[in-house]
């Protein structure tokens, strides 16, 4: 008979459960550097849908930032759109799982569960360039997108930037840059132009401290792509501009609170990078009515 301790090894090593009950990822730190060493070459016999669902858990949620950045996310961006190793049937449970991540610890702050959050939202902007270049979704999965990346920024409050030894954080960033590519899209119709203008002034008025990071430049880029659109609807500009005054004149209210004196700040920020990004973008229609609108809207504020 099999001694019992052998046994329940064997199990373990079968089921690729470590024996604290944590999940052992499928392949180590070298198999990953091997594939960005050959320029994220497919391993011979590999399936690459299954590697890429294998970096949207074990890699996306690492606290090691090599593992996450240089190596998850790299071979993401390389394999969904740059080289497209992965077919369009592959990339639908990959949009599945990454969606799914957006929600897993939704709320915390301070832990690494942002990690996985943060960054499948950035591999989802990846995957929302590639429709935009070769569209593969179907109309319910792009608004399915669109409502999960709305949903994830507004519900997120871990907005850490870069943390020492771990690395980019960068929850707002990420989520700007999938708004960016979003805005992009052909599909984009102008009542969700509307949703995603209307979640930036939520996300900078519900946020919790200073942005430091960038995010505020990236947030005013992900607005462009908007406003640059030729079907953007430039008299929504106004009421849209009202809110980040509202929301200033607030931030002053006596007696003056640190939390809330920083979500106005960061929504002016906002202003002032989008207001930059407006005068040195290339010429586009509603150009001067949106610069326009928003030095009127930073004098008021």
């Amino acid at each position: 008979m099999m001694p019992r301790l052998l046994f329940c090894g064997l199990v373990l090593s079968v089921l690729s459960i470590s024996p604290s009950g944590a999940a052992a990822p499928a392949h180590d730190v070298a198999f990953w550097r091997g594939i960005k060493a050959h320029e994220f070459a497919v391993p011979e016999g590999a399936a690459p849908g299954a590697l890429l669902l294998e970096v949207c858990g074990d890699l996306l949620g690492s606290p090691d930032p090599e593992l996450r950045d240089q190596l998850g996310y790299e071979i993401a961006d390389a394999w969904i759109l740059r080289k497209r190793t992965v077919s369009d049937a592959d990339l639908r449970p990959v949009l599945a799982r990454l969606e799914q991540n957006l929600g897993e610890g939704i709320g915390e702050n301070g832990t690494d569960s942002v990690l996985k959050r943060s960054f499948s939202a950035l591999v989802l902007s990846v995957l929302a360039a590639r429709d935009n270049d070769a569209p593969f979704l179907t109309a319910e999965e792009f608004d399915g997108l669109l409502s999960a990346a709305l949903d994830y920024l507004t519900r997120e409050r871990d907005e850490r930037g870069f943390v020492p030894g771990k690395g980019w954080h960068h929850s707002v960033a990420h989520t700007a840059d999938l708004l960016k590519a979003l805005g992009r899209s052909p599909r984009l119709a102008p009542a969700a132009q509307r949703r995603i203008l209307a979640s930036v002034v939520l996300k900078t008025s519900g946020s919790q401290a200073f942005w430091t990071w960038g995010e505020d430049d990236r947030l005013a880029t992900a607005v462009l792509t908007i406003v640059k659109r030729d079907d953007f609807d430039a008299t929504t500009l106004d009421g849209w501009l009202d809110r980040f005054i509202a929301a200033w004149r607030t931030a002053l209210q006596d007696p003056i609170d640190p939390v809330r004196f920083a979500a106005g700040k960061n929504g002016r920020n906002v202003l002032t990078a989008l207001e930059v990004q407006v005068g040195t973008s290339a010429p586009f229609a509603a150009a001067e009515k949106t610069r326009k609108s928003l030095l009127m809207t930073l004098r008021r504020m």
